[in-house]
């Protein structure tokens, strides 16, 4: 998640130089892939989150939300999805909660509280069905 903020980043301030230099024609362009970067880049500071997992609790932290707090024992149910992107082999657990909540934590960004979510809802005989892509 990190390398694909730095990229974009570095896409936005290259759009940026160009702009400022380039002459009328190639400023439109610039300033077009200079929005298109600057809307990318928060998008994915957006939907960036840290987890943490502390007994029945799952914490998840994002930056333009802050702090929130899960009871894993309100879980209704849960699903997990596996698929193969680019040779890798991915899977995501799609946490639902009552009232329509739902989380979505992923192996790629989030390893080892991954590994551990998923013993505990294992663990702890909570309904769950799977889905393999």
């Amino acid at each position: 998640m990190i390398i694909r903020l730095l990229l974009v980043a570095f896409f936005t301030a290259s759009m940026a130089i160009l702009t400022v230099f380039q002459e009328e024609v190639g400023r439109k362009i610039s300033f077009v892939g200079f929005s298109i970067g600057l809307i990318s880049m928060l998008d994915v500071m957006r939907n960036y989150k840290k987890v943490r997992l502390d007994r029945d609790r799952l914490i998840v932290w994002q930056l333009f939300r802050g702090e929130k707090s899960y009871d894993l024992k309100k879980i209704e149910e849960w699903q997990e999805s596996s698929y193969r992107i680019r040779g890798k082999f991915k899977k995501s657990l799609i946490l639902f909660f009552s009232g329509n909540k739902r989380l979505i934590v992923s192996n790629e960004d989030h390893q080892i509280e991954f590994e551990e979510l998923d013993r505990y809802l294992r663990a702890h005989a909570i309904s769950s069905y799977c889905v393999y892509e």
